[in-house]
């Protein structure tokens, strides 16, 4: 939601649905079928939303018109073989430095994780100087301001990169046995980030701690949300 009416959701078959009151859902033209996994809006009429296959669309007019991105990401795995990515979140710092990141995309799960970077609202992307991590699969990304963020991989070890210059450099900390994947992590401000994951797994984290509290208790929680 880019506002308190204003929302978008992606999902299976290049759905987009739009709402502006809040209540009643409309669908948009994507020009993609790929699955949309995530979906981020800077403000009421720009936003960008990423999928399955290297998919990757932006619209800066609330999207009434989507256009493709996937042809300015390159996808190259570990063995230098060209490969569509799958990208599971996208995340913005601010109006122009965001994130997208994923991993191979099947069948092919190869190391050489995806993560991307733009300083442009999403016109154009490219490997930070800096990434996390050349062969992780990336799940979830946050950010609570324009400098402090947070990425998380996927598996039953799964790691924690933080970074608090917007990206520039990340710094890895290894979580505790899960049940499960984390599926989702977002700010509620820039010192407490939540993220959520299989089998119940709820886990917060404060910029003074280096490890998450962690609580098992609701039903396994696949998305999470973020007022602008």
């Amino acid at each position: 939601f880019s506002d308190n009416m204003t929302g978008t959701a992606v999902g299976a078959g290049g759905t987009v649905l739009r709402a502006t009151d809040g209540a009643t859902w409309s669908p948009q033209a994507s020009g993609t079928t790929e699955y949309l996994q995530a979906v981020f809006f800077m403000d009421l009429q720009t936003g960008v939303a990423a999928g399955t296959h290297g998919a990757l669309i932006r619209t800066s007019n609330g999207g009434t018109t989507w256009q493709s991105l996937s042809t300015v990401v390159e996808c190259v795995n570990d063995h230098g073989v060209t490969l569509c990515n799958s990208f599971r979140d996208v995340c913005f710092a601010d109006a122009s430095v965001g994130f997208v990141a994923g991993f191979p995309g099947e069948p092919v799960l190869l190391a050489g994780g995806s993560f991307f970077r733009t300083t442009s609202g999403g016109t154009s992307w490219s490997t930070p100087p800096a990434p996390p991590s050349e062969y992780d699969f990336f799940v979830a990304i946050s950010f609570g301001n324009n400098t402090d963020g947070m990425a998380f991989t996927s598996g039953l070890l799964p790691v924690a990169y933080r970074t608090a210059d917007g990206g520039d450099t990340w710094t890895a900390s290894q979580m505790p046995l899960l049940p499960g994947s984390l599926n989702a992590v977002s700010h509620g401000d820039a010192d407490a980030a939540f993220a959520v994951g299989d089998n119940g797994t709820i886990m917060r984290w404060n910029r003074d701690l280096q490890t998450p509290t962690e609580r098992q208790s609701w039903g396994a929680v696949k998305s999470r949300f973020r007022k602008q």
